[in-house]
């Protein structure tokens, strides 16, 4: 995670460091989520794929299909 302003911000800059990636994850936002963390961590984000935004948009596109029945019940089994 990229600590912006770590020792002159204090604790709202830790507090958004933290957050930024949990609320990406949480909207499925590839590349806010990897614009969360530095470059070296973001390019080893997802394992096999350098590019870290297209790997977690493929992630993102593969869990949002957990708990889905051919019939097109997303709610009836939902994973949560």
């Amino acid at each position: 995670m990229v600590l912006t302003g770590c020792g002159s911000g204090g604790r709202p800059s830790i507090i958004e460091a933290v957050r930024a990636p949990v609320v990406a994850f949480m909207s499925h936002n590839a590349s806010m989520l990897c614009q969360s963390f530095t470059p070296a961590v973001a390019g080893r984000f997802v394992p096999g794929d350098s590019d870290c935004v297209s790997g977690a948009s493929r992630v993102f596109a593969d869990i949002s299909g957990l708990g889905q029945e051919k019939s097109g019940s997303a709610m009836k089994n939902r994973v949560i």
